[in-house]
C-alpha cells in the first residue's frame, strides 16, 4: 500500500463505540446507536432491580435436562441439617459412653434351693466329701450337735465344699466352720456371707493341697502353716493385705481394713479378737488363699479333681 500526501491529510475514521466499555469490555446496551460516538450517562438505561433467586429452586443444567438440588443429591437449605450423633465426640449430648474402670465386684449369687442347715457335722472315713451347703445361723440346734456352724472331716479322702450363709438379724457371735482331712486335698469356698456377720474359718490337711476362698468383705488375720509346700495368694487378695510375719513354716497376714492395725493385732494376740479370722494348715502340700470370684472357676477345678481321684 502506497501512502501519498493527500492520504496523510485525510481524517482518520472514528472507532465505533457501540458495544464497548472501558471497564467491562463488550456491552449489549440497547441505548447506544451505531452513529453516536458518546452517550451521556444520564441517558443510560436503569438496571433492573435486584431480585434474589430462590436457592431451593436453583437448577443445575446438564445438557437439556434440568435437575433440582434434592434430585441431584444436594441438601435442601430450607430443611434443618441433621448431623449423625457420635457419643464419642459430643460430650454434652447427655448420653456419654459408659465409664469402665476395670474389674468390678461380682453380683451376689443366688442361694441354691437346698435345705437349710446349722450346727452340722459330717465325718466320713475313707470316703470323700463333696457338698454344697446352705447355713442358717438362726436355726436352733439340739444338744450334742457340732459346736461350730459347720464341721467337715475325713480320714483319708478329699473334702470339698461350697457354703452359702444366710442373713441373720439377731446373730450372736461369729459364724464358725472348718474342713479337715487326715490325708487328701481340702477346698472350702465361702460363696456367700452376710456383711453384718463375722467369719471364723479353718481348713487343713496333713498331706495334700489346701485351698480356701474368702468372702470379698473379709477383714481380719490370716494365718498359713505349711512345712514343705508353697504358699500362693490370689491377685485381688494380695492387693488388700499386710504382711506381718514370714518364716519357714508360718505366714501371718492382715486382710482388709488396716486403719487400727496395731490395736487389732494386740487384741488378736491376746485371744480376744471377735472379728473375721482364717487359718490354713498343711504339713506336706501347697496352700492357697483367694477371694471367691464366682462359681465357674471353682466348679471347673472341683469337677476335674474329682474325676482324677475317683474316675
Amino acid at each position: 500500500m502506497i501512502i501519498v500526501d493527500d492520504d496523510k491529510k485525510r481524517p482518520l475514521p472514528e472507532l465505533p463505540t457501540e458495544g464497548y466499555s472501558s471497564s467491562s469490555g463488550p456491552s449489549t446496551s440497547a441505548a447506544s446507536t451505531a452513529g453516536d460516538s458518546t452517550v451521556a450517562s444520564s441517558n443510560w438505561a436503569d438496571p433492573p432491580p435486584y431480585t434474589p433467586s430462590d436457592p431451593a429452586s436453583s437448577t443445575i443444567m446438564s445438557g437439556t435436562t434440568t435437575t433440582t438440588n434434592s434430585e441431584a443429591g444436594y441438601p435442601d437449605p430450607e430443611e434443618p441439617l441433621v448431623v449423625p450423633h457420635d457419643p464419642t465426640v459430643d460430650i454434652l449430648s447427655g448420653d456419654p459412653i459408659p465409664y469402665s474402670s476395670g474389674p468390678s465386684v461380682p453380683p451376689q449369687e443366688e442361694i441354691p434351693d437346698l435345705p437349710h442347715q446349722n450346727r452340722l457335722r459330717i465325718h466320713r472315713a475313707y470316703q470323700p466329701i463333696s457338698e454344697t451347703l446352705v447355713i442358717d445361723p438362726s436355726l436352733p440346734s439340739p444338744p450334742g450337735t457340732a459346736q461350730k456352724n459347720l464341721e467337715l472331716s475325713s480320714t483319708s479322702a478329699p473334702v470339698l465344699a461350697r457354703v452359702y450363709v444366710l442373713d441373720c438379724r439377731d446373730l450372736k457371735g461369729r459364724v464358725e466352720m472348718s474342713a479337715q482331712s487326715e490325708s487328701g486335698p481340702v477346698k472350702l469356698a465361702v460363696a456367700r456371707m452376710p456383711r453384718n456377720a463375722k467369719l471364723a474359718v479353718d481348713v487343713g490337711t496333713k498331706s495334700g493341697p489346701c485351698e480356701l476362698f474368702l468372702p470379698l468383705h473379709f477383714s481380719g488375720p490370716l494365718t498359713i502353716h505349711t512345712r514343705t509346700g508353697p504358699v500362693s495368694l490370689g491377685t485381688s487378695l494380695r492387693s488388700r493385705l499386710r504382711i506381718l510375719e514370714e518364716s519357714s513354716d508360718v505366714r501371718k497376714y492382715w486382710v482388709g481394713d488396716c486403719s487400727d492395725l496395731a490395736e487389732d493385732w494386740r487384741t488378736f494376740e491376746r485371744g480376744e479378737w471377735m472379728g473375721d479370722e482364717a487359718e490354713v494348715r498343711t504339713l506336706s502340700g501347697p496352700a492357697r488363699v483367694l477371694y471367691w470370684e464366682g462359681i465357674g472357676k471353682v466348679e471347673t477345678f472341683v469337677t476335674g479333681l474329682m474325676k482324677k481321684l475317683f474316675g
